[in-house]
């Protein structure tokens, strides 16, 4: 069935629809769909002053509520993809999921919901498959910095080299006029931990359906779990769990590699912060998130007084546009693994014939022991650091990642797995450009170094790059 346009931006009034809006229209690779973008909202007049003030007002603008399944069925007939950019998903998001998913057409969103990402894909992946369209949530910041992040970070270990394990760790820098959050980002935590209990039954449900995605086949050991702040030399601040999607997104992805005979890793997801006042602050919040946000009043509280129990981190007005100009972010990644491709000597007892090979006269295995001590032993010998960078993440990146996502879908398809499907956008895309394409847009994906284990545990350097701070407005 034809469709007249190619993308449209649902919510594009809501602060961060708008601005993915205005990205997807100035973007470079956008102007091959100029003509054929549509913006559906609820209130065409309010978007259609908003569109006036930046001499858009050519674009077209359709009247679509999310209570009404109607006007989303026309709305996803129109089109090949949707952004859905109306939050909380888990409850306005699915049924602009479903109205995609009947009609065959396209969809990405921004969500950082695992509850709503995960049961997504466990009522609707098959009917997608049946209708041959493809759907993938968390295509924001929310989780494609640490899905696609891990897959670069994989890559740098070709053949023989096998990937182990990746730990990622996000720093947000914030400007003079310090990092501010939306309420509507407020909005969705809260009612994410206080829907924990529900993912938990999820998980339950899905795995007493036999259809949990399987642990893939992983060498070497999972990286520890911690609890609370430890500061890590590695990143000379304090590191804390992250408690997003990114884990459960990460993971998916490598349960769908592992289940296509490709290498998975173990995975592990950090932020970092760099005083104690800050691990206090952060405890505090923490704290008030498991306690209130599991009881209806304390949701209550928490969404009435957003400053105070976010400690001035979110605000119904969200950040100032010098805020969000000044601030930048960093995930670092430390990926270990095996250089020679064996995980263990058990698994290849070649080591003590390589040891007595190395002892003879002239042999190479010496030369191969020197570049490689810690050949076929059970730990990793291998370590590749590198690095995502962008804009502020929630509403300067997030624009950027969902335009080149779907640009990349719409125009890297048959690359796409078939015949269509729930999936990880690590999943979807895995094949395409998409990581060129952010990197081109300003979301760099750099390698700091690679090392090598040397006898008594540590790694030392044997190739350096240069990872540079990204370029900000007006700098």
């Amino acid at each position: 069935m034809a469709r007249s346009t190619d993308i449209c931006v649902f919510g594009a009034t809501g602060f961060t629809g708008f601005r993915v809006l205005l990205e997807l229209c100035r973007s470079e690779g956008a102007r091959r769909h100029q003509g054929r973008v549509l913006a559906a909202v609820r209130s065409p007049q309010r978007l259609q002053a908003m569109l006036r003030d930046h001499q858009l007002e050519h674009l077209e603008v359709i009247s679509v509520d999310v209570s009404d399944d109607m006007s989303l069925k026309r709305m996803a007939a129109r089109t090949r993809l949707v952004l859905n950019c109306v939050g909380p998903y888990r409850i306005f998001g699915e049924p602009v999921f479903a109205a995609c998913c009947l009609e065959g057409t396209d969809y990405l969103d921004v969500t950082g919901e695992p509850d709503f990402i995960e049961r997504m894909e466990h009522k609707y992946h098959q009917k997608a498959q049946e209708n041959g369209c493809l759907m993938a949530s968390a295509a924001g910041f929310d989780s494609v910095i640490a899905d696609l992040g891990v897959l670069h970070a994989m890559n740098q270990l070709q053949s023989p080299a096998v990937p182990s394990s990746v730990e990622s760790f996000l720093t947000v820098y914030p400007g003079p006029k310090g990092a501010k959050g939306h309420f509507a980002t407020w909005h969705s935590a809260v009612l994410g931990m206080g829907s924990a209990q529900d993912l938990r039954h999820l998980r339950q449900e899905i795995k007493r359906a036999g259809v949990a995605p399987g642990k893939p086949s992983v060498p070497g050991k999972a990286p520890k779990t911690q609890s609370g702040a430890l500061w890590d030399p590695r990143v000379s601040a304090y590191s804390i769990t992250f408690p997003g999607s990114d884990a459960s997104v990460v993971r998916r992805t490598q349960a769908a590699r592992g289940a296509a005979g490709l290498p998975a890793v173990h995975y592990a997801a950090f932020f970092t912060v760099v005083s104690r006042i800050a691990v206090l602050g952060m405890a505090f919040v923490g704290l008030c998130m498991q306690v209130l946000a599991i009881r209806s009043w304390g949701r209550w509280l928490m969404l009435t007084f957003p400053g105070f129990f976010s400690l001035g981190m979110f605000s119904e007005a969200g950040p100032t546009q010098e805020q969000m100009a000044s601030t930048w972010f960093r995930m670092t990644f430390f990926t270990r693994g095996f250089s020679c491709g064996v995980a263990s000597q058990a698994d290849n007892p070649s080591r003590a014939w390589l040891d007595g090979q190395a002892a003879q006269a002239g042999s190479p295995a010496k030369s191969i022991l020197q570049a490689h001590p810690t050949a076929f032993t059970a730990e990793p010998d291998v370590q590749v650091v590198s690095h995502v960078s962008g804009p502020e993440p929630g509403y300067k990146a997030t624009p950027i990642i969902i335009v080149q996502c779907s640009l990349a879908l719409l125009e890297e398809r048959d690359r796409a797995p078939k015949p269509g499907g729930v999936f990880t956008v690590g999943t979807l895309l895995r094949d395409t450009t998409i990581i060129q394409r952010l990197h081109k847009a300003g979301v760099l994906f750099e390698v700091e170094s690679v090392s090598l284990r040397q006898p008594g545990g540590a790694f030392k350097e044997a190739l350096h790059g240069r990872v540079n701070k990204p370029p900000l407005e007006g700098g």
